[in-house]
């Protein structure tokens, strides 16, 4: 087993476990259980953080820091590509909204033109504090190098979706998260789906972490004002339809990638 093999295990149960200790802490039962009072949101935001805090904190120890970080900054890539990883999500839901309708749905009541200027200064917030900057250095950035070394790129991003699915498992519980209004089997699917897509933008712009940052900001940040989580849309439809597409997609890019 080389060196790099051998951070994994060490990086999924580090993970694992202080991400899980942090969104246990923040449901309710378990805070009047200990007699504490946190608030929810500092914890599910710390939680989200620890695959990154992790891959970072490794990567001192081993004095690879510098290239992780380079990974993060390399920006000098095709504007297709940023177009893709930013817009490309927003794209997919209006499409899966667009079928919904077609298929004798309703359309919910989408924000006023007034209130978008406020969706960027989110996308910006989701992307600073939320999952995507918190997430990816590890994800994308440790893990799917070591997996791509020894299954192979599609297979990686496979099985590291897989990964990633269950490691949002306590946040289904948790009352007031997005995952707690989903199905987690449609919600795993979403997961590989867009760990494909993340791997292959990830391979297809020489090894930039900072597309799946900004894919990764861009389909949380659009979820909600585009209304495909059910508990807006009034319907799973438009989730499902999402999840398909997302898959869809994820083959289209093989293609592309591949030529």
């Amino acid at each position: 087993m080389t060196e790099r093999t051998s951070q994994l295990p060490t990086f999924f149960a580090l993970t694992f476990a202080l991400a899980w200790l942090a969104w246990g802490l923040a449901h309710p039962d378990v805070q009047r259980a200990l007699g504490i009072s946190i608030l929810p949101g500092l914890l599910i935001g710390l939680g989200t953080a620890v695959p990154s805090t992790v891959a970072l904190a490794m990567a001192v120890r081993q004095g690879t820091v510098g290239p992780l970080l380079a990974r993060l900054g390399h920006w000098r890539i095709h504007p297709g590509w940023y177009v893709a990883a930013i817009l490309g999500p927003a794209a997919l839901m209006l499409t899966a909204m667009a079928v919904h309708v077609l298929l004798g749905g309703t359309a919910p009541p989408y924000p006023p033109l007034s209130r978008w200027p406020w969706v960027a200064f989110n996308f910006v917030a989701v992307l600073l504090v939320g999952g995507p900057l918190g997430e990816e250095l590890g994800w994308r950035g440790l893990a799917l190098p070591v997996l791509r070394d020894r299954l192979g790129l599609l297979a990686a991003a496979l099985v590291l979706g897989i990964v990633w699915a269950v490691w949002h498992l306590p946040l289904f519980l948790l009352p007031g998260s997005p995952q707690s209004e989903l199905s987690f089997v449609w919600f795993a699917l979403q997961a590989v789906g867009l760990s494909l897509v993340l791997a292959l933008i990830y391979e297809g712009t020489g090894y930039s972490l900072l597309l799946p940052v900004l894919l990764h900001a861009s389909v949380n940040t659009f979820a909600g004002p585009l209304r495909v989580l059910p508990s807006v849309a009034g319907s799973e439809r438009p989730f499902l339809l999402t999840v398909l597409l997302a898959w869809m997609a994820a083959g289209l890019l093989a293609v592309l990638t591949r030529r």
